[in-house]
Formats: C-alpha cells, structure tokens, sequence
C-alpha cells in the first residue's frame, strides 16, 4: 500500500505529471488512469486492515510504463511545475516471452 503525507502534493503531483484524475474518497482520494485506479493511504484515514510494520511515506516504489524514449519522459518532467531529481537506470529485467530485453528506468524523487 502506498502512503502520502500531503494529499495537496500527490494530487497535482498524479494529475498533472501523470495524467491521472484525482478521484475525492472520504478524507482521502484515489487516483484513476483509464480502467485503472490507485488507491492511497494518507492524512486523515485510518484504514484496516494495517501491515504490521506500515511503510513510511515516500518508502515505497511504484512503476508506470512510458509509451516512448526516456527522453521524451524527462522532457514531460522538465515541462511541469513539479520540483524533481531523476536518475536512469539500464536494466534487462524486462522479458517478451524467454528473451531478456533492455529497458531504461527512470527514477523520480
């Protein structure tokens, strides 16, 4: 489960780096990408059931598939209003089908 400490952070962070549109759920908000949804934890929820140790915020990793180059990624980022550091990592975790393929991540903080 992924936790925010600033809902008024995560929502323009989602919505307008992401594309998602920030769905209000009680105290909290979900976040929705077509079909999909993500679900938050955060200020002013206290949901069951907990882990028995929660992950701190910001302790989690969370991967969404760019339909590009990375260089397209960073150039979104460098658009938006939203301060970010970045780094990319060469990878071939990625498989189709048996074969390994190389991928590029590119890691947001």
């Amino acid at each position: 489960m992924l936790h925010v400490s600033d809902w008024a952070r995560s929502n323009e962070f989602y919505a307008r780096v992401l594309g998602a549109e920030v769905i209000p759920r009680g105290q909290g908000f979900a976040y929705r990408f077509g079909a999909q949804q993500l679900n938050l934890h955060g200020p002013g929820l206290s949901p069951q059931p907990l882990a028995r140790v929660p992950v701190a915020p910001g302790g989690s990793d969370l991967c969404f598939v760019w339909d590009g180059p990375v260089s397209g990624a960073a150039a979104h980022l460098i658009r938006t209003p939203i301060e970010w550091t970045a780094k990319t990592i060469q990878s071939e975790r990625m498989r189709v089908g048996e074969k390994r393929v190389p991928d590029v991540e590119l890691a947001i903080r």
